[in-house]
């Protein structure tokens, strides 16, 4: 929900609608879960797990091959 109130803000896929972002920002604050760090870092298997789906699903990852610059 967080990263829709920064679009909201910004207008993307639409109008920028300030008011929904602070509401959506407020929900937030109220689902806070003091044990979510322990949780996403208990189990070191499942980190590498996330981190190599991650590297191959990301569209912000650079391509991989031999040529990750424009080649000519």
């Amino acid at each position: 929900m967080g990263n829709l109130a920064i679009m909201l803000d910004a207008g993307v896929g639409g109008p920028a609608d300030p008011a929904r972002a602070a509401q959506l920002r407020e929900r937030l604050k109220h689902i806070t879960d003091p044990d979510f760090v322990k949780k996403v870092t208990a189990d070191p298997g499942k980190l590498a797990m996330d981190a190599a789906w991650q590297s191959g699903h990301s569209r912000d990852t650079a391509p991989s091959g031999p040529c990750v610059v424009a080649c000519d």
